[in-house]
């Protein structure tokens, strides 16, 4: 990334994309160190932890978010 970097520029780079492998706290935070905008895949087991210290499984929150999309839409279902 840094190779990339040097060679190309910031500018030059709309985002970061990476699948599971390339996850870890160390990484993200030199992602956003560095204003690097990413999308990383996550598996549907990881763990999300709110603001007071609950944690769901990402797939919770996925169908919990789907689920209040279609009740906002007025779908049935």
């Amino acid at each position: 990334m840094k190779r990339f970097l040097r060679l190309f520029g910031l500018e030059r780079l709309d985002y970061l994309t990476a699948d599971r492998e390339f996850k870890g706290a160390r990484w993200i935070r030199w992602l956003q160190q560095e204003h690097i905008p990413f999308r990383i895949r996550i598996a549907n087991n990881t763990l999300i932890f709110n603001a007071m210290g609950l944690g769901r499984q990402i797939n919770q929150l996925i169908a919990y978010i789907n689920r209040r999309k279609w009740n906002i839409y007025g779908a049935s279902g």
